[in-house]
């Protein structure tokens, strides 16, 4: 309680300091002025205070050999920007702002409701500017993932819309060469025909 009384104290005189730092660990959140951090266990695998030991090291080695792919440095501490959340959550937005955009795609199944799911993401993302206690790639997986099938979907919708255009085009060019015959000009034609054969 005095913690806390005095962490409050403190935002009322120096609001700008508290909104500062706020935006600063945000920034580190969105990997925009920071690596993206991930949070692994240290010390666990070598020598520690609290003599730990790996019950079986050839998984825990594999496991590490995996997380190493997808790590910066051999700390496992930063990921490689391929990690930044505001890279996934910017190109999320932009599926969720094509979508609606081709004629007859707003009807697809599902078009508005990814867009949506998308848009939501970013706002559950925005969330982490007030509530976020620390820095950590973690806080952003669930609306990266929602950003990835958002991009899938819209991919994917988009392809089927311009197939459904190109195969409309190509009926449309066949009926076109379909035209429907004159019945009178072909008699015509038959009776001129024959005419000239007679003798």
């Amino acid at each position: 309680d005095e913690l806390g009384a005095a962490w409050r104290e403190q935002i009322r005189e120096r609001p700008g300091a508290y909104v500062t730092v706020r935006w600063e660990m945000f920034q580190r959140i969105l990997g925009i002025s920071h690596r993206p951090t991930y949070v692994l266990h240290g010390g666990v695998d070598g020598p520690n205070p609290w003599d730990l030991a790996i019950a079986n090291p050839g998984a825990n080695d594999a496991f590490r050999d995996y997380v190493g792919w997808f790590a910066a440095d051999d700390t496992f501490a930063t990921g490689p920007d391929l990690f930044r959340p505001w890279i996934w959550l910017g190109l999320g937005l932009v599926a969720a702002g094509v979508l609606p955009v081709p004629r007859g795609v707003r009807g697809r199944p599902g078009a508005i409701e990814v867009g949506l799911l998308a848009v939501g993401a970013v706002v559950y993302e925005g969330t982490f500017a007030v509530v976020a206690m620390s820095e950590s790639f973690r806080y952003s997986y669930p609306a990266i993932v929602v950003s990835l099938v958002a991009i899938v979907f819209a991919v994917a919708t988009l392809a089927t819309h311009r197939r459904s255009a190109s195969t409309d085009a190509d009926d449309r060019a066949a009926g076109d060469d379909a035209r429907p015959v004159d019945e009178t000009a072909v008699a015509g034609e038959l009776v001129t025909t024959e005419g000239a054969r007679a003798p």
